[in-house]
Order: C-alpha cells, then structure tokens, then sequence
C-alpha cells in the first residue's frame, strides 16, 4: 500500500467493497518486506459494507516504526469484488 519514511500510529481504517459479499483484510507493517510483518489488527477485518464503510478503531499493534511497508493481505473472499477500497489516519508520532 505505502512506505513511510516517519513512525506513524494508526487511528483509524474503513473499508469498502464493491461487487462482493465480503473479503477479510490484514494490514500488515514492518521494515523488511520480506518478513511476515506484524499485524495492525490481529486476525484481520471482514470488510462487507459496500456503502458507509466498515470502521475500525481498536487495534493490535497501531504503531508503526519509520521506515516501514504497510501492505494489505486478503483471505475469505466471498463473491467477486470489482474494488476495495482501504483507507488509512494515522498521526506522524513525534
């Protein structure tokens, strides 16, 4: 999804999905993109709201160090989306 260059700590994530019943989403940070990372929300997010968005406000691990990837991995796909939407606030940590 994105590189931040900064520590950053999540304060919110929505989701919204089209063309489907639903997907369960993990978002995953770390500094090597080649390690498994750690999840934002443990055991993921069902996202199944096509229209207000599914919001999520407690989480995991919401800090993320500088010069970490944040990407998004999907599981439990149920019909066939034409788009998920994901959006991330989160404040720079000082």
């Amino acid at each position: 999804m994105f590189y931040t260059d900064d520590a950053i700590t999540v304060t919110k994530i929505v989701f919204v999905i089209t063309g489907s019943t639903s997907v369960t989403t993990t978002i995953r940070h770390h500094t090597d993109r080649n390690n498994a990372g750690n999840q934002v929300v443990t055991s993921g997010t069902v996202a199944n709201s096509t229209t207000t968005g599914n919001v999520v406000t407690s989480f995991n691990d919401a800090t993320i160090p500088a010069d970490s990837f944040v990407w998004v991995e999907t599981t439990a796909l149920s019909g066939t989306p034409t788009s998920l939407n994901i959006t991330i606030f989160y404040t720079q940590d000082a």
